[in-house]
């Protein structure tokens, strides 16, 4: 629970509809509100205005990648603060990790080396329930 006492909200933003619906349905499984956009650019205004306890983030997207998402991001007050989880397709290589280290993410997950229930335990250990 947050400081209001309802639950902790988490935003994925994600191109593929299926991920979205995978994860939302793990995290309201685990006791987390979940709230979602398809594309970078409507992530970063949800995630302004409804700021989620954390943000779970695609980094191939269109409108605005991820990366550019959680730059936006790390620019706001609140935002700073927010824990982001990566989850992406992409195999991490030099350039992208020190792109990745400037922000601080506090995850970099790879979807096809782990399970939406495994996502959301990390999720909880970041930010319990």
């Amino acid at each position: 629970m947050n400081r209001s006492g309802s639950k902790k909200t988490v935003l994925v933003v994600d191109d593929e509809r299926a991920w979205i619906e995978i994860l939302s349905l793990n995290l309201l499984k685990f006791g987390f509100k979940a709230i979602h956009a398809s594309n970078g650019e409507e992530g970063l205004k949800i995630a302004l205005r409804e700021k989620p306890e954390l943000v779970v983030l695609d980094i191939v997207m269109p409108k605005m990648d991820g990366l550019t998402v959680m730059k936006k991001l790390r620019g706001d007050t609140w935002g700073k603060k927010v824990p982001i989880v990566l989850f992406t397709s992409l195999m991490p290589n030099e350039e992208m990790m020190r792109r990745i280290s400037v922000d601080k993410p506090a995850l970099y997950l790879i979807k096809t080396e782990h399970e939406p229930e495994e996502v959301v335990g990390k999720i909880h250990e970041i930010i319990g329930a």
